[in-house]
């Protein structure tokens, strides 16, 4: 599978499985202690997946972490290291690229129409108690 992953003084910032990936069968990207998770498929027709519901948890949430996924378009993300508060790197991503956002700071920049689904952690409380800007 083609997933590329956004390193930084030893700490995963975020992973990017990018629209060419090929798979067989199932896999979910980064770790079990992350906690959004991907899992990436590929089933032939006819298959059946287990019929099943989710046990309610209680988690601990320490870290907002959100998900992007790129239906079209173009966009330049950009990672910070928040403890410098400097750039630290970018990508290009395309549509049916989706990343992973699990650490440090991030910033966009839309180089064309671009259509995209986010997905994070609630509720939310408002930006106040949600964001910290660089």
């Amino acid at each position: 599978m083609n997933i590329e992953e956004i390193e930084f003084n030893g700490k995963l910032l975020a992973y990017i499985i990018h629209g060419t990936f090929d798979i067989t069968g199932q896999q979910f990207a980064g770790d079990t202690e992350d906690f959004l998770q991907i899992g990436v498929m590929r089933l032939p027709g006819g298959t059946k997946l287990k019929s099943h519901y989710h046990l309610p948890q209680k988690k601990l949430i320490t870290k907002n972490q959100e998900v992007l996924i790129v239906l079209s378009g173009k966009i330049e993300v950009l990672f910070f290291d928040i403890d410098e508060k400097t750039e630290v790197g970018s990508r290009i991503l395309k549509g049916g690229d989706i990343i992973a956002l699990l650490d440090g700071g991030h910033g966009f920049n839309i180089l064309s129409e671009t259509k995209l689904i986010e997905v994070k952690q609630g509720p939310y409380e408002g930006q106040e108690k949600d964001k910290c800007f660089l």
